[in-house]
């Protein structure tokens, strides 16, 4: 029997406590390579793009250029810009953020960290927020299939049982869904030994209707490629106005149809979101959960990727994203005052 990717040496290739051994030094020399790689690992200037010759000054660890005297350092024009904390303590964060098969909550990363919660908060909320601009602009193809689970507004139940409503027929007003559109493996790929799907994309939404459903499929799925989706009648339309190829599945009876339509791959990324929910945060408000859920997505994504691999490509994202103007003095009370639906 194959080993489990979990416990193979690939899933341990990285290590977040380590991270907060590295000096100065060695962080800055690491930050260098990635963000300025297209200059040979060579500062430059943000100001003036000088990218000949800047000085490192090494009492204040930061580079000076000597076109335009303007100082800067490795997390100028980055989400990291303005930290602080040391830069080893982001690297830190995304190195626990990769570990985590089921996501890591601030009140974890807090105490590994040392640092106050609202710290660790904004730090994990950064790293969401860069995950959120995810790259896939590239239209689905081939075998795909769509799913939704809902989120938010919980009830508690009264403590008298006269007294208790049903829960299932009130109005939830806070209650979004989460849409996901997955993109199964060709043909090719599974006779190489891979299977699942390889490519997820997230949308909020506030409800499953045929309105917003034909508007994302037609957007983000080309015409002609085969579609799985559960008995919903918000789908019915998919395969007479456009051209695509349905295959229903009606989990009333089945979780398989007989010519293998299904949209188990949806349902996987749906368990992973609820479990998360569950057993690691407990709750989250609906405004972040657009973030929560591209997270989700990375993690189905990468979920058989080398923890080394991932780490660096998520510090690459990191660096190649501009500064969040969001939570620029967020605890300040620069906040988000609604969520982003219908983006997409």
């Amino acid at each position: 029997m194959a080993q489990h990717f979990l416990l193979s040496k690939e899933a341990r290739g990285i290590s977040g406590s380590k991270m907060l051994l590295l000096s100065k030094e060695r962080v800055i020399k690491l930050l260098t390579k990635i963000i300025w790689a297209d200059n040979g690992g060579k500062p430059v200037c943000p100001k003036c793009k000088n990218n000949k010759k800047n000085y490192f000054l090494k009492t204040t660890k930061r580079f000076k250029c000597p076109q335009c005297s303007h100082h800067f350092s490795v997390a100028s024009g980055t989400i990291l810009q303005d930290h602080k904390i040391p830069l080893k303590y982001y690297l830190a964060a995304m190195g626990f953020f990769v570990n985590a098969s089921k996501g890591i909550n601030a009140i974890f990363l807090s105490k590994e960290l040392g640092v106050e919660h609202k710290t660790a908060w904004v730090i994990l909320q950064k790293i969401r927020q860069v995950l959120e601009k995810n790259d896939w602009e590239i239209p689905f193809e081939g075998e795909c299939e769509i799913n939704r689970v809902y989120y938010g507004h919980y009830i508690k139940p009264k403590n008298r049982r006269s007294n208790r409503l049903d829960r299932r027929k009130i109005v939830k007003g806070t209650e979004v869904a989460v849409l996901s559109i997955r993109q199964r493996v060709s043909d090719e790929e599974r006779a190489k030994g891979l299977f699942g799907s390889f490519r997820t994309k997230t949308f909020l939404i506030k409800n499953e209707n045929s309105s917003i459903i034909n508007k994302i499929v037609h957007k983000h799925i080309k015409e002609g490629s085969i579609i799985h989706t559960d008995e919903n009648k918000a789908y019915n339309d998919l395969d007479t106005r456009y051209d695509y190829i349905l295959c229903r599945v009606n989990h009333k009876d089945e979780y398989m149809g007989f010519f293998r339509e299904n949209n188990n791959q949806c349902e996987s990324y749906n368990a992973r979101i609820r479990r998360a929910f569950y057993g690691v945060y407990h709750r989250s408000n609906v405004m972040y959960m657009a973030r929560y859920a591209s997270e989700m997505a990375y993690r189905e994504n990468t979920r058989r990727t080398p923890s080394k691999k991932v780490f660096f490509d998520l510090l690459s994202r990191c660096l190649n994203s501009p500064p969040s103007d969001e939570f620029a003095g967020y605890w300040q009370g620069n906040r988000r005052i609604n969520s982003n639906l219908n983006e997409y």
